[in-house]
């Protein structure tokens, strides 16, 4: 399945994008008569039963996506560059004129088999900056970044998690969640979340695995939230990946460790205390 990596991938500088978003999609794709009762609810003393394709659905997501990549596959022969998400449609191209072809193929082809295109949420002036799955990519400056309200709504949500004084693991769950969702776009993110998954889990595990049990915040988780408060507004990342100018190699057991880079080797045994601890340590 594409994801917001491919996207980014396949971004190159200076292009012109789009997005197409599709309107109730799961909702044409109609299910087997023989499967309709596996799909009833009753509401108002009415039992209903569905006939398409519904949201919520475990495997929905998977089966939309095998019913369209086929789709895909054809404007990609047709040489157009696109990415699908489920029912969001990424559309690029080098030049202005080449994305309103692409645009009005993609749209009269989807128009053609069925879908109903949601102009409201679709972005259909090329631009070099849009707004795709929730960050701003921007092919100008080859960057991907959170928009400014989200950022703020993230912020303000850890400040109430930090000031809470009857602070349930759910609600740090949550607040990891916001973190893990927005690390496309946070530049070193992801070396400030460890502290407080693990000081959640410390206490989940107390708790019998209890989301709604009450915990309190290590010195580190809290290290760790100060950190997303002061950098995730405005933080960005690039698109393109600098090469490393070194690379280093390593490897450990609970006997030896060992690096290398590409001109020089290292090693040794553990002594007696270090090889009582954890692999995860050494």
């Amino acid at each position: 399945m594409d994801s917001l990596d491919s996207v980014c991938n396949s971004i190159k500088p200076n292009v012109f994008m789009a997005s197409i978003d599709l309107k109730n999609a799961y909702h044409g794709i109609n299910i087997a008569k023989t499967s309709r009762k596996m799909l009833k609810f009753r509401w108002n003393n009415t039992l209903f039963q569905y006939t398409c394709l519904p949201f919520g659905l475990t495997y929905a997501p998977r089966i939309f996506t095998k019913v369209l990549k086929p789709v895909v596959a054809y404007f990609r022969e047709n040489g157009i560059l696109c990415v699908a998400y489920i029912d969001d449609i990424y559309v690029q191209a080098e030049t202005l004129c080449d994305l309103e072809y692409a645009l009005s193929k993609i749209i009269v082809t989807l128009q053609n088999l069925g879908f109903t295109i949601n102009w409201e949420k679709s972005n259909l002036v090329p631009s070099k900056e849009i707004t795709f799955l929730g960050f701003i990519l921007n092919s100008d400056k080859m960057t991907i970044k959170l928009p400014d309200q989200k950022a703020i709504d993230i912020i303000k949500f850890s400040k109430s998690v930090i000031k809470s004084s009857a602070l349930s693991i759910r609600d740090v769950a949550k607040l990891l969640g916001f973190f893990n969702s927005s690390m496309p776009a946070v530049m070193y993110g992801q070396s400030h979340y460890r502290n407080l998954n693990l000081n959640k889990i410390e206490y989940l595990r107390k708790c019998n695995w209890d989301f709604d049990s009450k915990m309190e915040l290590s010195s580190l988780a809290k290290e760790d939230i100060n950190w997303w408060q002061k950098n995730i507004l405005g933080s960005e990342k690039p698109l393109i990946k600098e090469k490393p100018f070194l690379t280093i190699q390593t490897d450990s057991s609970s006997f030896r460790w060992g690096a290398t880079d590409a001109n020089r080797a290292i090693g040794g045994d553990w002594s007696l205390d270090e090889k009582t601890l954890h692999i995860n340590v050494l």
